[in-house]
């Protein structure tokens, strides 16, 4: 299967699954910040709970059919 090399566009208010503490959360992206290690963002979590994460812990959507 070919990689898409085209980057994710995120936006806050966006859902998504991220890998946080090796278990997968559902989450939403509170603030995003652009640094030389790239892109991170906070994420909202569970009970009040958030995170700085990098891009790479995003897990990535499945194709639906």
């Amino acid at each position: 299967m070919p990689k898409n090399d085209t980057p994710r566009k995120y936006q806050v208010g966006d859902q998504i699954q991220a890998s946080i503490s090796n278990k997968i959360y559902a989450a939403v992206i509170t603030a995003i910040t652009q640094t030389t290690s790239g892109v991170e963002l906070l994420v909202a979590f569970g009970h009040d709970q958030v995170a700085i994460i990098h891009e790479r812990q995003v897990v990535p959507e499945s194709p639906r059919k």
